[in-house]
C-alpha cells in the first residue's frame, strides 16, 4: 500500500508491505480461524520552517508482527455475521535531522465486526440479488516510550459503513452469463486520519462462455468524501480493476491465459480489510482529510498449459507470470501440481526487478490441504 498524507505544512509519505498467512475450519454454519501478519513499512516526513517551529525532516521504518482470529456466522439463509481482533508489536524507528534516531517498541490493537443479509436471492431462473452490507473497524497504534515521542506515534482510527449491493446474472440458453453488479455504502470514518462522512460507489461486469473457456470482468469504484469546510462532495480515491482468463477445457486442461490490470483504489471490502489494518504506521501521521491514493497502476499476465498425470488422479500446470507495476518488474516461474482429493502444491522461482536497485531472486512453496 502507497499512501501520501498532508496536514497544514507537514507531509507523511511511504509505503507499506504486508504478508497474511490463515488457516481456519468450517462445520455447518460456523467457521474460525487464526491470521498471522507481517508488516514493513517505509516512509519520509517534512515539514517547512516557519515562524513558531523550525524545518523537520525524516524517515520512517516499522516492522510489526500481529494475531488475528476471526469468526463468521450463519444463523439463517442469506444473512452472514462476522467479527475479527487483533493485537501486535513490533518496533518503529524515527530518524529527524539533527536528532539521534528514536527506536521505540510499537503495538497494535483492533477489533472489526459486520454482517450481510440478503433482501432478495434470485430464483432458478435468475433475477435480482439484493445484499445489504455493513462493517464496523476500529484500531490503535501506540509506542512504548516518553513523551512527547508516544503522543506523535500514537493514534486511534475507526471506520463504518453500510451499503446495499446487487448484482442480475442473465443466462442465455447456450450457457453464457452475463452478471452486471452495483454498489454503494455510506462510509464514516474518525480518529487521528480521516474524519467525516463519505458515499462509496462501485460498478462491475462479468462475462462468462463455458463453451469457448472465456470469461471476462471489469469493474470500477470510488470514494465520494465532503471536505470540511465546503458543503458539495468531491471524489477522494477511486481506482478499476480488470481481468481476461481463458480456459479452453473449463477443467484447466490444456492452454490457459490470464490478464489483469488495476489502477487506484479497486476491490471489495473484505478485499480491503488487510490493507488497511495491517500497515504499522500507516495511521500515526494526522493527516486531517488531505489523503489521497497514488493513482498506482498494476497488470498482471499468466500463461499456462495443464495436462493429466496419475491415470488422470492429478493435474499438472506449468506456467509463466509476469506482473508490472511503475518501476517494478516481477517475474514467476513454476508449476502447479494439483493431486485428488484436496492436496494442492506449487513451486516457482522468483525475480524481482525494480529502478535503481539489484534483482532479487527467490524461491516459493506453497501447499494447500483440505480434509
Amino acid at each position: 500500500m502507497n499512501f501520501t498524507g498532508e496536514d497544514g505544512d507537514l507531509r507523511l509519505d511511504g509505503e507499506v508491505i504486508t504478508g497474511v498467512a490463515a488457516i481456519d475450519w468450517q462445520r455447518e454454519r460456523w467457521l474460525a480461524g487464526l491470521a498471522l501478519s507481517q508488516s514493513e513499512g517505509d516512509g519520509s516526513f517534512s515539514a517547512p520552517e516557519t515562524e513558531v517551529d523550525d524545518a523537520v525532516k525524516g524517515t520512517v521504518r516499522s516492522s510489526l508482527t500481529a494475531a488475528y482470529p476471526y469468526v463468521r456466522y450463519r444463523p439463517s439463509e442469506g444473512l452472514e455475521l462476522w467479527g475479527v481482533a487483533g493485537y501486535g508489536r513490533g518496533t518503529m524507528t524515527l530518524d529527524a535531522d539533527d536528532e539521534d534516531p528514536a527506536n521505540p517498541d510499537i503495538w497494535l490493537t483492533m477489533v472489526g465486526v459486520g454482517g450481510r443479509a440478503a433482501l432478495r436471492s434470485p430464483d432458478q431462473s435468475g433475477g435480482l440479488a439484493l445484499d445489504l452490507t455493513t462493517d464496523g473497524l476500529f484500531t490503535r497504534i501506540g509506542a512504548e516510550a516518553d513523551l512527547p515521542l508516544r503522543d506523535a506515534v500514537e493514534a486511534f482510527v475507526s471506520r463504518l459503513r453500510l451499503g446495499l449491493e446487487s448484482s442480475w446474472p442473465r443466462e442465455t440458453a447456450d450457457g453464457i452469463t452475463l452478471t452486471p453488479t452495483l454498489s454503494t455504502a455510506l462510509r464514516w470514518d474518525a480518529g487521528d486520519a480521516e474524519n467525516g462522512f463519505g458515499v462509496e460507489l462501485g460498478a462491475g461486469v462479468a462475462y462468462s462462455n463455458p463453451n469457448r473457456g472465456l470469461t471476462l470482468s471489469a469493474d470500477i469504484r470510488g470514494l465520494l468524501s465532503r471536505q470540511e469546510g465546503e458543503g458539495g462532495m468531491r471524489l477522494r480515491e477511486w481506482g478499476g480493476s480488470g481481468s481476461i482468463r481463458y480456459d479452453r477445457g473449463g477443467d484447466n486442461l490444456g492452454l490457459t491465459a490470464s490478464l489483469s490490470p488495476s489502477w487506484g483504489v479497486s476491490g471489495s471490502a473484505k478485499d480491503q480489510l488487510w490493507s488497511e489494518v495491517a500497515p504499522p504506521f500507516a495511521a500515526t501521521g494526522d493527516s486531517g482529510n488531505d489523503t489521497a491514493s497514488n493513482g498506482a497502476v498494476r497488470l498482471d499476465s499468466e500463461v499456462g498449459y495443464g495436462f493429466a498425470a496419475f491415470n488422470g488422479n492429478a493435474l499438472i500446470t506449468p506456467y509463466a507470470h509476469l506482473g508490472l507495476a511503475d518501476s517494478r518488474r516481477d517475474w514467476r516461474l513454476g508449476g502447479r501440481f494439483s493431486f485428488s482429493p484436496g492436496l494442492d502444491i506449487s513451486i516457482e522461482g522468483t525475480r524481482k526487478e525494480q529502478q535503481n536497485a539489484a534483482p532479487d531472486h527467490g524461491i516459493r512453496l506453497d501447499v494447500n490441504t483440505a480434509w
